[in-house]
């Protein structure tokens, strides 16, 4: 399995790692219920990271905690501002108040060229990475394997209790940081079941941005491939049926295979495929699911 994990890695592109992680606190604020804290990361040799973490108040530390991944929506000025304002096509509450809700802590990035990372067109960034050797799916991805090492170095933070969250960009980057790192326990992807063969043969690939395909990934690994390295940990997937960014037809393949990985690890309990009523959105039925999913695995 590592041998495999390292092969996707390295079809990802080079990586530009920080040799010291670190972080610079730029402010903290007392919100209804939770703290939060707007820092600047070193988690690449490039550019500083901007993020949030937010903890309840007067919770017992080490805390479980939720790295919450913001969609694309082709809004580039809202990144992680998702997790404290949500989008329209997101359930109210926002994502931070219903996971302080649950006790947990969580934390959130602007992804490459997203708020405050922004001044390249998604595009550009696409073009200059390939250039350089790298790719900006894989640069997306090694910020946030870099924030597990930020979160590992948090006294308030407890490791073995790490998950994972986002809807449609932020739930592909949920299921593909879960299968590249074993230290996210818990996995939850909303709209983001997405089968590349299948939606390669419907015809539907430019139903998602240029940022997602990796150069070879098909003559090498197989979305159900990538998905398997997940198991046996907990993960929940939920689409709508209607949701023409995640062809039905794939994500039923990906969710019956993946049942029957999960029976062979013994732990069928971990596993839950839900193809739902509705469109790419999360719905009400669907922040009731991972609420549950998230408060009986982490």
């Amino acid at each position: 399995m590592e041998k495999r994990r390292k092969h996707l890695i390295d079809l990802l592109g080079e990586r530009s790692k920080s040799e010291e992680i670190s972080a610079e606190l730029i402010n903290v604020e007392t919100r209804q219920g939770f703290v939060l804290e707007s820092l600047m990361l070193n988690l690449n040799n490039i550019e500083t990271v901007p993020a949030y973490f937010a903890k309840p108040l007067n919770a017992v530390e080490p805390l479980p905690t939720v790295i919450f991944n913001h969609s694309h929506g082709g809004n580039f000025d809202q990144g992680k501002e998702e997790l404290l304002t949500s989008s329209s096509y997101l359930q109210t509450p926002s994502f931070v108040e219903a996971i302080i809700e649950l006790g947990f802590a969580v934390c959130s990035i602007d992804m490459w060229g997203f708020n405050q990372r922004k001044g390249k067109q998604e595009s550009e960034l696409v073009k200059e990475m390939l250039l350089d050797g790298q790719t900006l799916w894989g640069m997306r991805i090694f910020d946030n394997i870099a924030l597990l090492d930020y979160l590992e170095t948090r006294s308030d933070v407890d490791p073995a209790r790490l998950a994972t969250i986002g809807m449609s960009m932020g739930g592909l980057m949920s299921w593909w940081l879960a299968a590249l790192d074993e230290r996210i326990k818990v996995t939850v992807d909303i709209a983001a079941q997405v089968h590349i063969e299948t939606l390669k043969q419907k015809r539907g690939l430019d139903h998602h941005g240029f940022y997602y395909y990796v150069p070879g990934f098909l003559k090498h690994f197989s979305t159900l491939a990538v998905q398997e390295m997940i198991a046996p940990r907990p993960r929940l997937s939920m689409i709508g049926r209607d949701d023409r960014m995640c062809p039905i037809e794939g994500a039923g393949f990906l969710n019956e295979r993946l049942r029957s990985t999960y029976v062979e690890h013994d732990v069928s309990e971990n596993w839950e495929g839900c193809i739902l009523t509705g469109g790419h959105q999360e719905t009400k039925e669907m922040r009731s699911l991972w609420k549950t999913f998230l408060k009986n695995h982490l």
